[in-house]
C-alpha cells in the first residue's frame, strides 16, 4: 500500500470542513505535495466561453502564469500541454501530466460536470516519479 493514502485520508477529512479554495491550494503545497516537489498549485474554474479565471494560487509558477490577468483562454493551456482537447483528454485519463511543460492538469468537478482545473507545476529539471503522478491525482 503507498505511503501517501494516509495522508490521503487526512486531506479528505480536512476537505470536510469546507474549507476556502486558497486553503485548500496551502494545504496541498505546503503539507501534502510539497515532498514530491511541486513548486505551485493553481485552481482555474472554467467559465462558459471557454475562458478559466484563476481562483486561487499558492506557489511560484512559472508555465501559466495570470501575473495580471484573471482569465487565460482555454486554448493556452492547451497548447502548453500539446493537448487538442484538454477536457476529452481528462475525460480519457483523468489527469494530464506533462513533462515536457512540468504541468500536471487534474479536473475540479462534480460528478459529470467539470468546473475547472488545478494546475500543479513542477521544477524544470526534475523527473516526475510515478508515485508522484498518483499522489497528485489522488488529491
Amino acid at each position: 500500500m503507498p505511503s501517501y493514502l494516509s495522508d490521503v485520508v487526512r486531506f479528505t477529512t480536512f476537505l470536510t470542513l469546507h474549507p476556502k479554495p486558497i486553503d485548500v491550494l496551502a494545504a496541498l503545497g505546503r503539507d501534502f505535495l510539497h515532498g514530491y516537489g511541486v513548486t505551485s498549485v493553481q485552481l482555474f474554474r472554467l467559465l462558459n466561453n471557454n475562458l478559466l479565471e484563476l481562483h486561487a494560487e499558492i506557489g511560484t509558477p512559472n508555465k501559466f502564469t495570470a501575473a495580471q490577468l484573471s482569465q487565460r483562454k482555454l486554448e493556452e493551456l492547451e497548447n502548453l500541454i500539446a493537448t487538442e482537447n484538454i477536457c476529452r483528454e481528462i475525460a480519457l485519463t483523468g489527469c494530464i501530466c506533462d513533462p515536457k511543460s512540468t504541468l500536471t492538469v487534474t479536473p475540479f468537478s462534480s460528478g459529470t460536470s467539470l468546473y475547472g482545473f488545478f494546475l500543479v507545476e513542477w521544477p524544470e529539471n526534475q523527473q516526475i516519479t510515478k508515485e508522484a503522478k498518483e499522489a497528485v491525482t489522488l488529491y
